[in-house]
């Protein structure tokens, strides 16, 4: 048994995500026709930043430019809560400082393989031990929240949120999983967001393979 392999979540990263105020203001009716199983939401939850912006980008904010080894999101949370507790000074906006977790424990051998290869390079050591650094025991706090599971590809498109649907695909997939997912449109349940894992990687080929991804509430500001 590799070292790893003893916890079931990996911490990719923080971020700060906007709360929207104006209903429609990102996600209009043709947009989530588009694209969200469950059009009632009113605003989609995800990983995938173009479904839920970093407040960096919305609002244009400076930051260093280097904040994190998976996308843009941050290693340091700290660090972040620091920038967003400046940037909420002077400004009168609403977000969530989240953490997005990778469900390994659900991960096939190959799915297993690419990720330690891709989190060893980050590690001066190179070794699988040095892998435990990024299990989310280290760092979870009592306070966390988990939101819900999203099923995303290895840089966080969300096959959820993010992938537009034919409307055979749609009546399909609102079939089998609108009733699961919560207001954030975002899994609960682990098993389901498992299936629809299995469902995307089929249905979505071209962006495949899929990966289970958990959203942690951590602070709001």
């Amino acid at each position: 048994m590799n070292y790893i392999d003893l916890y079931e979540e990996l911490l990719l990263g923080f971020d700060a995500r906007v709360l929207l105020e104006k209903k429609d203001q990102l996600w209009d009716c043709k947009r989530k026709n588009d694209y969200l199983l469950n059009t009632d939401v009113h605003q989609p939850f995800s990983t995938d930043t173009n479904v839920w912006p970093t407040i960096f980008n919305f609002y244009n904010i400076n930051k260093p430019e280097y904040t994190g080894f998976y996308q843009d999101t941050w290693e340091d949370y700290n660090i972040l809560k620091h920038y967003c507790t400046l940037y909420s000074l002077s400004n009168r906006v609403s977000f969530y400082i989240i953490c997005i977790s990778l469900i390994y424990s659900c991960c096939n051998d190959n799915e297993k393989e690419l990720w330690q290869s891709f989190l060893s390079g980050y590690n001066s050591n190179n070794n699988e031990y040095s892998l435990s650094k990024y299990s989310l025991t280290h760092s979870i706090k009592k306070d966390w929240i988990r939101i819900g599971f999203d099923v995303s590809d290895f840089w966080g498109l969300s096959a959820l949120s993010n992938i537009h649907k034919s409307i055979k695909e749609k009546d399909t997939a609102k079939s089998l999983f609108k009733r699961k997912l919560n207001k954030y449109h975002l899994f609960s349940i682990l098993d389901d967001s498992k299936n629809y894992k299995i469902y995307a990687n089929k249905e979505f080929k071209l962006h495949s393979p899929f990966f289970l991804y958990s959203i942690w509430l951590c602070d709001s500001i």
